[in-house]
Parts: structure tokens; C-alpha cells; sequence
């Protein structure tokens, strides 16, 4: 069973954030080519229906919780890759 990530990474000045779904880790390595280039967080799922059920909540959620539930795991957001 392959592992699945729900991520999110951010923009230099930690404003701007994208959540998005991966089963390769080597495509957070491709989001760093992007304006979003940090890694901040991430969730690791065995289920693929878990982890879309999972981005799509993040997606919805306000700036704020997300920043809250980031910094439970990182509280100065550094990059994580």
C-alpha cells in the first residue's frame, strides 16, 4: 500500500498558503521550483480516500485554524524539506 501526504507549503514571507495531495514525495521537491516553496506541513495517510477527504477539509478551513494547526507541528514555520 503506498503512503499518501496532504501538505502545505508556503511563500517566502509565510502569507500565502497552498494545500495539496501527493502520493510522491518527490513532488514537494517540484513545489519548491514554485512561489510556494516551503514545506511547513504535512499529514501522512495510508488510505487515498483519507487523505482527499482529509485536503479537502484543510481547503475549507479559515487562515487562521490553518496556522494553528501548523504551528502545533511547527511553531516557526520553517521549511520542512
Amino acid at each position: 500500500m503506498k503512503m499518501c501526504y496532504v501538505y502545505i507549503v508556503s511563500d517566502d514571507l509565510r502569507t500565502k498558503f497552498l494545500t495539496g495531495i501527493t502520493d510522491d514525495c518527490k513532488a514537494l521537491d517540484l513545489a519548491s521550483k514554485r512561489k510556494f516553496k516551503h514545506l511547513i506541513y504535512f499529514e501522512t495517510f495510508r488510505n487515498l480516500k483519507h487523505a482527499m477527504k482529509r485536503e479537502k477539509e484543510l481547503k475549507r478551513w479559515k487562515l487562521g485554524w490553518k496556522l494553528a494547526l501548523i504551528k502545533r507541528m511547527n511553531p516557526k514555520l520553517k521549511s520542512l524539506l
